[in-house]
């Protein structure tokens, strides 16, 4: 698993935003890492986060009814890619940190925090020919130009605000041990504060504390909400399946039953739809390792340093896998998954050790923000509209996702 690595200018992109986490870590540091990292994934975890994450998914949804009603035209126009970033900000800061952001609450206002306004500034620019060139060409970012500028802040802000909630949680740990008294769910930053390597004994230092606080506030919200962007997108052009997956969706709400990891688990199309959302458009649409050493393939003997590009979307998209209608949303092909031969035919979230470790966490939220909006919401296709996927970290729409949108009538 470790004779392969990330590309150096890879790493070196995704550590500016994300740190030194466990995302650029590699060898034996992400082997570490990794298996301290697991129990706060476990399914038990994931379950008593999921209470957490409904709060922000209600407050996104009630700030879009309150523009449609207040709006007096037929169908209400929602910037909806800005507002799914700022929604699932919100619930790693209360799953993972303990923390309230008020990201949706407090847009455009004084108290929006700095860590909203960042990661917005940040993920809305994408490749520019700047940023590709800096990579190579590191001297680049010292020059004083609007953009690094403005870079240079937005990084500061992050490592700022990391650091505070990394404060925040050893004191909260600190006054916990003090007082005996221990809180019944334990977030992320908690369980990470006491995380001990079992072969060293040692945990993380604060510094290491900060730089997964990056990696899990980038990683944990800006793809999720993307993925979530997509399908809404796909939805809107599809409505008979957008009634379908509302149909059973009131299913799950009838008799105010209340959402938990069991209850969204249990509903198959809404799982088909999200299976098919990934699959057509993965938020990461390929990955890149270098060899370590010299690799054999077949009657061919490829150089270490070799560069491999790993595009998963090629095989989502390969028609011998998934037959000719390849290229369409059908949330229906999920009924029957026994053509899918092996991990690699179908991998959004990569595959072996190193898969995406959040990916529990990133499916439940997916399944509860989809769940809430699709109930009360229905969303149409703005006319005219044309969008394009960029990729910077993850597919992001550009220009940035413009959706109609009316109140479901019961």
């Amino acid at each position: 698993m470790y004779d392969f690595e990330k590309p150096m200018a890879a790493s070196k992109m995704l550590s500016r935003i994300v740190g030194n986490g466990l995302l650029v870590a590699e060898g034996h540091a992400h082997r570490v890492q990794r298996k301290m990292l697991n129990p706060a994934f476990s399914i038990q975890s994931i379950r008593a986060m999921v209470p957490l994450m409904i709060g922000p998914c209600y407050t996104l949804r009630d700030q879009w009814i309150q523009m449609i009603s207040t709006n007096h035209t037929e169908y209400t126009e929602i910037e909806v890619s800005r507002d799914l970033s700022l929604a699932t900000l919100d619930i790693i800061g209360i799953t993972a940190f303990g923390q309230d952001f008020g990201s949706v609450a407090h847009y455009g206002t004084d108290k929006m925090n700095r860590l909203s306004k960042a990661y917005l500034k940040l993920f809305s620019r994408g490749m520019s020919l700047i940023r590709i060139l800096t990579i190579a060409f590191p001297v680049l970012g010292l020059l004083p130009t609007k953009e690094n500028r403005e870079d240079a802040e937005m990084l500061r802000w992050l490592k700022e605000e990391s650091e505070a909630l990394v404060e925040a949680g050893l004191q909260r740990d600190a006054e916990e041990k003090k007082s005996g008294k221990t809180s019944q769910y334990q977030d992320l930053l908690a369980l990470m504060v006491n995380l001990i390597d079992k072969d060293t004994g040692k945990g993380f230092t604060k510094e290491e504390l900060r730089h997964q606080c990056l990696t899990f506030l980038a990683a944990g919200h800006e793809t999720t909400s993307n993925t979530l962007c997509w399908c809404l997108w796909l939805l809107a052009q599809h409505q008979d399946i957008q009634d379908k997956l509302r149909s059973e969706i009131l299913v799950l709400f009838k008799d105010n039953k209340i959402l938990d990891y069991n209850a969204v688990n249990a509903l198959p199309y809404l799982d088909h739809v999200c299976c098919e959302t990934l699959r057509l458009i993965p938020t990461v649409p390929q990955t890149a390792r270098v060899s370590r050493m010299p690799v054999v393939l077949g009657p061919y003997v490829l150089p270490k340093n070799t560069i491999f590009y790993i595009p998963s979307v090629v095989s989502h998209h390969s028609k011998e896998i998934w037959g000719e209608d390849v290229n369409e949303f059908k949330p229906s092909r999920w009924e029957k998954t026994d053509h899918i031969g092996n991990a690699y035919e179908y991998f959004p979230f990569l595959a072996g050790g190193r898969q995406c470790i959040g990916q529990r966490f990133a499916i439940v939220e997916l399944k509860i923000l989809l769940s809430i909006l699709i109930r009360d919401i229905q969303f149409f296709e703005k006319p005219g509209f044309k969008v394009q996927k960029s990729q910077f970290i993850v597919t992001r729409p550009t220009p940035n996702m413009t959706l109609w949108t009316k109140r479901v009538s019961y």
